[in-house]
Parts: C-alpha cells; structure tokens; sequence
C-alpha cells in the first residue's frame, strides 16, 4: 500500500518530522483490523524529499520507524517500507507508477504481487495496478476515493484514544457537524462574522406559541439556506416541552453531493 494519504495526512508537501506525522481518520483502525484478519502489510512510496536534500535516507527511515512501531505494538504486520528516493527527472526503475518498489519487495520477502491487494490514493496508484504483469487483475485491488472530502471538529472534543488530537469528523459526519453548530450559534459569539449563526436564543423570550415556532422555522431554514449550501432543509419538526421548559427541534436534511438523509436534533430550553 501506498503511505501518503493512505496511512498518514498527506500534506501535500513533504512530511520531515515524526511530529508532522498525523495518521488519516480511520487509517490506524484499518491497519488493526487487517492486522487481526492476518494480513501482512508492505508500504511503497515515493520520497523525492531525499534526493531534493530536504531530508536523509535516515530522516526518512526514521519517520517510518516512529509510526511502524505504534502500529507494531497494535499487531500490525509491517514488513517492509520500500522507499523511491529519486526525482522524476532521474527515470529510475522504482519511482511509482513503475513497479521497481513492489518488485523488490516481491524478491525479498518470497511473495507473488499476483496474489496481493494494493491500496493507494493517487493516479500513480493506480497507474501501478493496471500492469497486468504485476497485478493479476484490477478488481484484487483497492484505490481509495478522490470524491471531494469534508472536515469538521467534533463538538465535544473528543480526543482520539491512539493520536490524543481532538477527532475530525467526515463527509456526512463533518456536514451534519457544521449543521448543527450554526443552529447552536448565536449573533455575535464569532468575532470575525458576527452575523453567522441561527440567533435561535433569541427567540426563547417570546411567548411558547405558534407565532414563536413558525420564527424558529424561518430562522433555522434561513440560516442554513445562506451559511450552509451543501444541505436542502427537508423539514423541521418543533415540540414544545412545558414541563422542562424547552423547545426539542429536529432538523431533516438532505446533503446534496452525497444525496444522504441525515437529522440534527438540539435542545433549546426556553426562558422565562
């Protein structure tokens, strides 16, 4: 499998310390999960890095050391990190698409490529897998989508158990995420767009009637119309609650690119 943008955050740039080794959401849970199902795990990736003089061989072997041995102690099993130090220019035999990496991994541990997946992220990727002489065929591989991708920080700040960063949730999850913050959001609280936000607390002075839920309706239909346009409002369901004091709100939606239903629910206690 590839490593950047499959087992860490591809920065896009080059990644010279272990401390700019971030591992994808979900990657690490996937090196676990094919670790306990017995797969062995061979890592080929391009580090033109090296021979640009950014960093050493040894940086380099470094900054796998760090993260293979987290994932060691997980019951990952890493056999090797096949590294291509060369620039394009140079026309080596190694540099991805060209196979040179997994056919040295392919001599040194005694395996046939014929019998592996390969999961990678970048046309290289998949560029490498459409060798039939090397792949037996593209369906035993595995290329992880391009689709365009969306982050967001978990609300509640849950840190990560493994990384200790606060989690980033995805797509859908981030989407439904940022939904649900600029209903919580009042005019003012961001310093830099004062007028983001649904403003929703200011309408739990109003009298608990139908006047106040139709404004609420309008508020959150609004905001979301004008903040967040990677959602269609389906409906918006209101109960009020007297006995707590508070408004249950449940928000429909649909997220357009991924043509999902989802539903944000937040608790809005009314004063008095």
């Amino acid at each position: 499998m590839d490593r950047d943008g499959v087992i860490n955050v591809d920065l896009f740039d080059y990644v010279l310390d272990t401390k700019d080794f971030k591992f994808e959401e979900g990657s690490f849970e996937a090196l676990v999960e094919l670790g306990k199902n017995n797969f062995e795990i061979v890592v080929a990736t391009n580090q033109k890095c090296i021979n640009l003089g950014l960093i050493s061989s040894e940086g380099i072997k470094a900054i796998n050391d760090y993260w293979v041995n987290i994932v060691t102690k997980e019951g990952v099993k890493i056999k090797s990190v096949e590294v291509c130090p060369h620039k394009d220019e140079e026309d080596c035999d190694c540099r991805k698409p060209k196979t040179g990496l997994l056919k040295n991994a392919e001599k040194k541990h005694g395996i046939s490529l014929k019998d592996c997946y390969f999961v990678g992220d970048k046309l290289s990727d998949i560029e490498v897998i459409s060798d039939k002489r090397i792949i037996r065929s593209t369906s035993r591989a595995s290329v992880t989508s391009r689709r365009k991708g969306w982050a967001d920080l978990d609300l509640a700040l849950t840190l990560h158990p493994i990384r200790k960063d606060i989690i980033t949730l995805k797509d859908d999850a981030a989407i439904k995420n940022a939904v649900k913050n600029l209903l919580i959001t009042n005019f003012s609280e961001r310093p830099f767009n004062k007028n983001i936000g649904a403003n929703l607390r200011a309408l739990l002075f109003e009298p608990a009637d139908v006047l106040t839920e139709i404004s609420l309706r309008e508020n959150i239909a609004n905001t979301l119309a004008r903040h967040e346009q990677r959602v269609d409002v389906i409906d918006i369901d209101i109960i009020d609650q007297p006995d707590s004091n508070s408004y249950i709100i449940t928000v429909n939606f649909l997220i357009k690119e991924f043509n999902t239903n989802q539903s944000v629910e937040i608790v809005l206690r009314r004063l008095r």
